[in-house]
């Protein structure tokens, strides 16, 4: 279930050779984790799918978060 809702973050589609189905969430065979990645940058890992699954989402939101600020402050600006 938690798996179906984190499956296309960001509208993006799946690279072929991507084996969990998430964006930016990947096996390291190494160390027996899941490596999460946000715009090439590594962003952690963790034991637990799940838990990988939802440090991602967390990863696009506060940039998200970041860019709507952004815009936000440059929209104030613009006014004045």
């Amino acid at each position: 279930l938690i798996q179906e809702r984190y499956k296309y973050p960001m509208a993006r589609k799946k690279q072929k050779n991507n084996k969990s189905g998430v964006n930016g969430v990947s096996w390291l065979s190494s160390n027996n984790t899941w490596r999460v990645m946000l715009n090439g940058k590594h962003v952690g890992c963790s034991k637990n799918f799940e838990e990988a699954c939802k440090m991602r989402a967390l990863a696009e939101w506060r940039q998200n978060l970041k860019k709507i600020a952004a815009f936000e402050k440059e929209l104030l600006e613009q006014r004045e």
